[in-house]
């Protein structure tokens, strides 16, 4: 059975909330209205989850589950969810219950593995990573090989954590995380144009990863090159500007603190009046 599978490679911090209990209505309706009804919740509780929303994606995944409590995968993601707001005990005990109900199901080993890299129990980390890694069948071998990269660069085995984010790049070649991640690593070495160089690259294919903006900037002033960290640091302002998340965005503070430096803040809105006047012609 395939499940659906949205996996956290990088958790951001958040202010922990809690989740009142919404009651269920009807819950004498037929079982297949009943499973409807839960893809529905389990659904809208996705869309809440990317667009930052916390307390409604909890909700909703949680009467997912009260709807149909037979689904690893709301479990799963409703794991993310607390992993995302902080509550990393009570995401372990949701990633554990999902892989519990189904061995078959490797997604929550992985988030598993990236919830103890974060916890520093890489022993851990490393048992489950190696599970979800040597599933034959599981879809997105690409992100279990950058968290097996991100363990290795947390011990500090250097050698190992590049094989593994050159994996991860084998198998999906515009992996921007892998990108970024490579630079970090160089970036610990003193290998300063490689770092630059998978900076680079990772704008290439995410044009608004704020992080990759952020730090490619920066190697370019240490460059004096001006003129182009310049247009590293006018992406983040745009995303700023035109981008609505309650998601803390890492880099995002730092990288607008120094376009604003440069004033670039102001040039972005003289920009963006323009466009509108030609727009309006």
């Amino acid at each position: 059975m395939m499940y659906r599978i949205l996996v956290i490679l990088l958790f951001l911090s958040f202010t922990a909330v809690s989740c009142e209990s919404v009651p269920i209505e009807d819950t004498s309706q037929p079982q297949h209205s009943n499973f409807d009804k839960a893809e529905s919740h389990y659904k809208l509780g996705i869309a809440s989850f990317n667009r930052g929303d916390i307390i409604k994606a909890k909700k909703e995944l949680s009467l997912a589950i009260q709807y149909n409590p037979d689904l690893p995968y709301y479990y799963n993601h409703l794991g993310l969810v607390y992993m995302k707001d902080g509550d990393i005990t009570r995401a372990e005990e949701l990633f554990k219950k999902s892989y519990d109900m189904d061995n078959s199901y490797t997604d929550p080993l992985n988030n598993l593995g990236a919830l103890y890299i974060e916890r520093g129990e890489y022993k851990k980390a490393r048992e489950n990573l190696l599970k979800a890694y040597s599933d034959p069948i599981y879809p997105y071998p690409h992100n279990v090989a950058l968290n097996l990269g991100n363990l290795e660069f947390k011990e500090k085995n250097y050698e190992e954590s590049e094989r593994y984010y050159m994996k991860a790049l084998k198998i999906k070649k515009d992996y921007c995380q892998a990108f970024v991640s490579l630079g970090n690593l160089y970036d610990a070495e003193s290998k300063d144009d490689d770092a630059l160089s998978n900076y680079v690259k990772a704008v290439n294919n995410c044009p608004f990863y704020v992080e990759a903006l952020y730090k490619s900037a920066v190697k370019f002033l240490l460059k004096k090159d001006e003129e182009k960290a310049k247009k590293f640091l006018v992406q983040c302002v745009r995303f700023s500007e035109e981008n609505s998340t309650e998601f803390v965005i890492p880099f995002l503070k730092e990288c607008i603190s120094l376009a604003n430096q440069y004033d670039l803040k102001n040039i972005y809105d003289s920009q963006k009046n323009e466009k509108r006047e030609i727009n309006g012609l």
